[in-house]
């Protein structure tokens, strides 16, 4: 999330938001971090090799930002989504 990003869901959330709801950003489609990296050292124009390494103990995988039970009660308005209670 950038800071215009994050300035923008506070002021919104704000201006429209009640009590008990939560905001949250639409960070739109996940990306893969290997792919991230990749694109990263192709535009750095360095030569750099990644190692792959096995998640440690206790380490996610992927990143949820909503529980499926909050997903279905969030409503989704211009660019967030709002949990309500």
């Amino acid at each position: 999330m950038s800071i215009d990003e994050a300035c923008y869901l506070a002021i919104k959330a704000s201006e429209i938001g009640k009590k008990g709801e939560t905001f949250i950003l639409d960070m739109g489609k996940p990306v893969k971090i290997i792919d991230l990296a990749n694109k990263i050292i192709k535009e750095s124009g360095k030569n750099v090799k990644i190692k792959m390494i096995k998640p440690r103990e206790g380490e996610k995988i992927t990143e949820e930002i909503m529980t499926e039970d909050e997903r279905e009660r969030a409503i989704k308005k211009d660019k967030f989504w709002i949990l309500r209670r």
